[in-house]
């Protein structure tokens, strides 16, 4: 069977915003825009949106006839006789006919700044453009018939004759070779084709067509091929050098060459398609009845047709250099003769999916690898035998006859098939673990192979190495070489490295072109790399470092490429999508980006008239510009640079997607804003586009205020400075009363740092320390001597600061109970509540353990029985932090009796201190802060009120 090439295009639906399915005609502008003639009316397209033109006195929806007048207006009739042209952003009625044509769609064309209309029954028409007048005109006919005009002078076409006025006065005549009786219902198309006059015609009776050749004083009959003589051509056209016929059967494109018609390729077969356009951009455009628009990015991007079941291409390799064989995901294998296209389809015992395959050139057979099978393809008796000795390869590379390296998803090998005995087999393991990819280069005679766990190489003398980049491995999803020797490597997210004697050379990421990191296969070929990523296909010129690239909007659409293979001027792509066939002598045709302009302008937020200079007071400083650039493959291809000033070598370039330009803040001053569009590689781009810009000064810098301001000079400053003395009085008196509450909080901390540090804490520390000495017990004086250490380093931190974060705060106190733990031993337990509620805020520091030192000391010291416990809870209550301490100690009241009425009356000293503390905080702060006792049937509970913080004040350290 056979599978035509078709150029590999892209199919614009609703998804695409395409508004209707039914297109009569097609055009572009001359700022890139594209418009359609469609059943539900005028569309303009610039590349993102499509945009509706309507007019409230148009008669039905559909419009026909796309033209470009003679000052680059859009022009559009209907069937209902009304023409229109769009003008300042909107559709304009120019005339209308008034059911002269009788519901037939008059044809129309222009000449000499005069609108041409040939209206059934009523001859021809002619307008002046400018007054919008009807001029009277001799030329009548009485059927529908072909205009057209051509240097100048009017052609109209009756029965078999081709009238033409060379002047108001004389008609001549040339006659069409055939019989007149073929014109009795019949459509009409002209065209030009290599300087030469051509006219089609098609009856409607016999469904025959006719070609004619102007021949100077007469149309001379030229003969069709089969494949056009009874099929309708809806559109004739010439786009470089070759005649497309737009057919009810698709496009035919011929070349004609001494009167002979050669089809050289066919698109689109069945479907109607109405009109070709290839734009500014080397796209080709194709509207259709009932299927939409297809867009062709690149003509020399092909694919081919295969069966949907047999798209998805797994594996792919040229064999004897004049065949494809692709292995699908499903166990068949494709044969595409490379020069004819015929496809010969094998199907496989085994229904998985094809690894791997390779051609043994030295014995006319080919190695297929499946998921747990595989088998070599005889190539000169057709036969496939089962050999399962390379099954489920990732990669196979041929060293030389009858040996070739295997990478597996457990090992990679070299396999060395006896001649005589395909049975015999010797396997030489290199390596035990997962591998991906294998290359061996003859050139060096080594081998690459790529593991999960690196890169390795492996050398002719026996030795073997790891290849590091950046102290990190490679994870080598496929390797290459080209002809300078490099070798390169496509990685899974570090972009493509290159390699030479071990050493990595190369590297190319997103910073330096890449279109993603994430590349996959890559193929060299001489002094270029063919390298597939995941956002498309690029090619590297590994002498100048130039990428170029290839995406969807080139008609690279699918982005699971699977192989690469080039074969002469072609580069073979296979892929989830099927095999696509790129002429790389051809594809990267130097492309036009057209219609970049400012779409709008913002004042402070607010969209203003587009104009070319904007003056801003001093106030509205904020502009921002958003521009656009039209075209289906500008608007993806492109990006912008800009500068302001007007120097000449400082543009800024804008990140890929952006098309927004926003100045917040600019000085008054003068300023020349340019952009232009460019593409991503960074070759083609566009005349910049250039605004002025001035922001005034503000009043104060103008010469009629320091005038006025000369004259009362005095006066301000004087006011000025009194001003300025009686603020600098109030600031150093709220300074001056500021820092004198630093200092007695200040003072406050170094009290309470004393009353933590009290030499009976220090002196019971030694003595818990002295015992376990005594006792032997090292690792416990070891344990405590730690902590107690790390309690005093943390002491004297804290003692420099006025606030702590809560975290460090509980982190003292915890190491201070756990301290005590180790003093009381088993006769005390402490529980914490409610710390993982608390924000991440501040508190003053140290403010906290006295009042835990002080149940201890006074209330669980003396307590003779039982285990001696303490709990501490927080609470947070927006800015306050409530701590609440309760002990199952003697109580306050025994408390006292014990210390004896020398103290009874007498505050401890820590309590004290952090009693002044909390008092010049609540100051400080006005806000409801200190500490109170709560009554309790056993022991003491204290309820402590600290301040909190999310961020330190300025006045403390």
């Amino acid at each position: 069977m056979s599978y035509a090439q078709h150029p590999a295009y892209i199919h614009l639906s609703d998804k695409d915003g395409l508004p209707d399915i039914e297109f009569y005609s097609i055009i572009e502008d001359n700022q890139g825009f594209i418009w359609l003639a469609a059943d539900t009316g005028l569309y303009r397209y610039d590349g993102k949106t499509f945009k509706n033109y309507t007019h409230p006195k148009k008669i039905g929806l559909s419009v026909f006839g796309l033209k470009i007048g003679p000052d680059g207006k859009v022009w559009c009739n209907n069937i209902a006789g009304q023409f229109f042209y769009v003008e300042d952003d909107k559709l304009v009625l120019f005339t209308d006919l008034n059911g002269e044509n009788k519901g037939i769609l008059p044809q129309f064309t222009f000449m000499k700044n005069r609108l041409v209309i040939f209206a059934l029954r009523k001859g021809i028409l002619l307008f002046d453009l400018k007054t919008q007048k009807k001029l009277p005109s001799s030329i009548l006919s009485d059927a529908y018939r072909n205009v057209f005009v051509q240097n100048d002078t009017l052609f109209y076409q009756q029965s078999n004759l081709v009238k033409y006025k060379v002047d108001k006065q004389e008609i001549h005549y040339k006659n069409i070779e055939t019989d007149s009786s073929q014109f009795s219902s019949f459509q009409t198309k002209h065209f030009k084709f290599k300087n030469q006059s051509y006219l089609y015609y098609y009856n409607y009776i016999t469904n025959n067509s006719h070609l004619f050749k102007d021949k100077g004083a007469s149309y001379q009959s030229i003969s069709l091929p089969k494949g056009i003589e009874s099929n309708k051509v809806i559109y004739a056209q010439v786009i470089e050098n070759d005649l497309w016929l737009c057919t009810e059967e698709g496009i035919l494109v011929y070349d004609l060459k001494e009167e002979t018609l050669t089809l050289k390729a066919r698109y689109f077969k069945n479907k109607v398609i109405t009109k070709v356009l290839r734009d500014s951009e080397g796209n080709y455009w194709c509207t259709s009845l009932r299927n939409g628009v297809f867009v062709i990015p690149n003509i020399y991007i092909e694919n081919y047709e295969l069966p949907q079941n047999l798209s998805n291409i797994t594996s792919m390799e040229v064999v004897k250099s004049t065949h494809l064989l692709c292995g699908t995901h499903n166990g068949n294998l494709i044969d595409i003769d490379i020069s004819t296209s015929k496809v010969n389809i094998v199907k496989l015992e085994y229904d998985q999916k094809v690894s791997s395959i390779l051609d043994d050139s030295y014995n006319d057979q080919v190695y297929i690898s499946q998921q747990g099978k595989s088998f070599i393809f005889n190539l000169k008796t057709g036969l496939i035998q089962e050999e399962n000795v390379f099954l489920n390869a990732k990669d196979l590379s041929l060293i030389s006859e009858n040996k070739f390296l295997l990478a597996s998803f457990e090992d990679a090998k070299i396999i060395d098939f006896n001649k005589s005995d395909l049975n015999q087999k010797i396997f030489s393991k290199l390596h035990t673990g997962r591998s991906y990819s294998s290359y061996y280069s003859k050139s060096s005679n080594t081998m690459y192979v790529g593991y999960l766990r690196g890169l390795r190489i492996y050398k002719s003398t026996g030795d073997s190495n790891v290849i590091m980049h950046n102290k990190k491995s490679i994870f080598a999803i496929d390797i290459t070489e080209t002809s300078d020797g490099m070798i390169w490597v496509s990685t899974f997210k570090d972009g493509v490295i290159g390699i030479k004697e071990g050493k990595v050379l190369k590297h190319y990421t997103l910073q330096n072109g890449l279109l993603s990191n994430q590349t996959k296969v890559i193929e060299g070929d001489g002094r270029t790399l063919w390298i597939a990523t995941d956002k498309g296909l690029q090619v590297l010129n590994i002498e100048t470092g130039r990428l170029r690239n290839l995406t969807k909007t080139d008609g690279v659409i699918a982005q699971n490429i699977t192989d690469i293979k080039i074969k002469d001027s072609y580069v073979y792509i296979s892929s989830n999508k099927g095999v696509f066939r790129i002429n790389k002598d051809k594809v990267f045709t130097k492309k036009k980006l057209s219609g970049f302009y400012f779409e709008n302008v913002l004042i402070e937020d607010k969209e203003v008239t587009l104009k070319n200079n904007y003056t801003l007071p001093h106030d509205h400083r904020k502009i921002q510009f958003r521009f656009h650039t039209n075209g289906f493959s500008s608007q993806k291809n492109s990006l912008y640079r800009y500068r302001l000033g007007g120097t000449k070598d400082n543009w800024e370039t804008l990140p890929y997607g952006t098309n927004q330009l926003t100045f917040n803040r600019l000085s008054p001053g003068k300023y020349l804003l340019e952009v232009k569009a460019v593409e991503k590689d960074g070759i083609a781009e566009t005349s910049s586009q250039k605004i002025n810009i001035r922001v005034k000064h503000p009043f104060y810098q103008r010469w009629w205020f320091i005038i006025s301001c000369l004259v009362t000079i005095i006066f301000v400053l004087w006011f000025y400075f009194w001003r300025r003395i009686t603020k600098l009085k109030t600031k150093q008196q709220e300074l001056l009363e500021k820092e004198h509450l630093q200092f007695q909080i200040a003072t406050s901390k170094l009290k309470s740092l004393q009353s933590q540090m009290n030499p009976h804490f220090i002196f019971n520390a030694m003595n818990s320390i002295q015992n376990l000495v005594l006792k032997n017990d090292k690792q416990a004086a070891y344990t405590y001597l730690t902590k107690f250490g790390s309690l005093l380093r943390d002491n004297l931190y804290m003692s420099e600061k006025s606030f702590v974060y809560f975290d460090e705060e509980l982190s003292h106190l915890k190491k201070y109970l756990e301290l005590e733990k180790l003093r009381f031993r088993d006769d005390f337990e402490y529980e914490i509540f409610g710390e993982e509620t608390i924000e991440d805020i501040k508190i003053p520091s140290t403010i906290i353990q006295p009042f835990v030192e002080n149940a201890l000391k006074h209330g669980l010291l003396h307590k003779k029985e039982g285990i001696k416990t303490i709990k501490l809870e927080f609470y947070q209550e927006k800015d306050i932090l409530r701590c609440v301490i309760t002990d199952n100690g003697i109580g306050m009241n025994a408390s006292r009796e014990i210390v004896g009425s020398q103290e009874l009356n007498h505050e401890s000293f820590s309590t004290k201190s952090i009693k002044q503390k909390l008092t010049l905080l609540k100051k400080y702060y006005k806000t409801d802060i200190g500490f109170y006792y709560e009554p309790i049937t056993e022991g003491t509970r204290v309820v402590i009120k600290i301040p909190s913080l999310f961020e330190t004040p300025d006045d403390f350290s």
